[in-house]
């Protein structure tokens, strides 16, 4: 073979022998330099103790303020109150006392419990004029109530109703149980309709302030004329008073109760000062004239 032959020959060789050859990726070579190191931190015997014994602390903690028996909700007390029963009252806090407020405690826990909604649930349940609860530490609830007072007695198809300034019923008294003698409260008779629904008085306010102002105004200035009750008849804008003693009278709603007053104060005074007891009935509706029998 000749030398260039030879030479031709061997350029061929290495052509086809490139297979042999090694290729290496230049990225994959970077990421064989940097060699993971993996390290395992071991935890050390004092963190292990030092943890649980924080745990510990927070587990004593926790069922001290959550568990303990000291905590637990075992008297309740009740002061200012005269006609809602105490039982009742009571009732509504076991209840609340009860429900899972924390999912992990004592049902009784004086510390979770919600005075806020217990004095709501309070009054949503009774009428009252103002409440105050304070825990009593460690294991007491005091709940003061503060009642409406009576505003006037209401005699409705023979039931008597004890009812607030806003006509709340605070009380119901059947017909025989009724006692007069030592009431100051102005007694209404109703005769115009039914007024009373559920716990409520539903009449005109207009006709209840009218009676309370002329109440108020005849066992001030007149020593002898005492009114027994107040009817509220079927006839329109009219009030009529029965007197312990002396004259039915009439008086318009619509008309001012101090200028009926001060006519009737002037016919008992003036006219028929003598005979004022034997009269029948007054009528001050009228502004221009009385008239009476």
């Amino acid at each position: 073979m000749s030398p260039a032959n030879k030479q031709n020959y061997n350029n061929k060789k290495k052509k086809l022998d490139f297979h042999k050859k090694r290729f290496d990726n230049p990225y994959l070579s970077k990421q064989r330099k940097k060699k993971k190191r993996i390290y395992v931190k071991k935890i050390s015997f004092k963190k292990i103790l030092t943890s649980l014994a924080l745990l510990a602390v927070i587990s004593v903690f926790y069922w001290f303020f959550f568990f303990c028996p000291v905590w637990n909700l075992d008297a309740i007390e009740i002061h200012c109150s005269q006609r809602i029963p105490p039982d009742e009252i009571k009732n509504i806090v076991k209840a609340q006392s009860h429900t899972d407020i924390f999912p992990i405690s004592s049902p009784k826990n004086l510390i979770l419990f919600d005075t806020k909604q217990l004095k709501e649930e309070i009054k949503n349940n009774f009428h009252i004029k103002n409440i105050r609860i304070a825990k009593n530490w460690p294991d007491a609830l005091k709940i003061n109530i503060q009642e409406e007072p009576y505003a006037y007695i209401w005699l409705e198809k023979k039931q008597y109703y004890h009812a607030d300034k806003e006509g709340y019923i605070i009380k119901r008294l059947p017909l025989d149980k009724y006692d007069q003698k030592n009431e100051q409260l102005p007694l209404i008779e109703n005769k115009a309709g039914k007024t009373v629904y559920g716990d409520r008085i539903k009449a005109n306010q207009k006709y209840i302030n009218f009676i309370q102002n002329i109440h108020d105004e005849l066992n001030k200035k007149l020593n002898d004329i005492r009114p027994e009750k107040f009817i509220i008849p079927k006839e329109e804008q009219t009030i009529k008073v029965i007197l312990k003693q002396g004259p039915a009278l009439y008086f318009d709603i619509n008309e001012s109760c101090h200028d009926q007053l001060d006519r009737l104060y002037a016919v008992k005074n003036k006219k028929i000062k003598n005979d004022f007891d034997k009269k029948e009935y007054i009528d001050l509706r009228y502004a221009d004239r009385i008239y009476y029998r």
